[in-house]
């Protein structure tokens, strides 16, 4: 099985920690601390691909992380690589 490495970006929020991957729109995940949220992600990412590839959505491939252009609003605590196993379609 091969691995793929997302990116993801830790937000700071008023209660802790949010995740969100800018590949793969409407996956996110949190913490209340920033090691919460990065352990979290793993398991959020894991879980959308396989159900993307559930309902026959296109995974797109992990993009390069100096293509990922920073957003004013969102308060970037730091960004990082998630690692999933490779998902194909069922």
């Amino acid at each position: 099985m091969a691995t793929v490495h997302y990116p993801a970006i830790i937000e700071r929020g008023a209660k802790g920690f949010g995740v969100i991957f800018p590949d793969l729109p409407g996956c996110t995940s949190a913490g209340k601390t920033l090691q919460e949220a990065a352990r979290n992600a793993e398991e959020a990412l894991g879980g959308h691909l396989v159900a993307m590839a559930a309902y026959g959505d296109p995974i797109p491939d992990p993009s390069d992380f100096d293509a990922i252009v920073a957003d004013p609003d969102i308060k970037e605590a730091t960004r990082l690589p998630v690692r999933s196993v490779r998902v194909e379609h069922a």
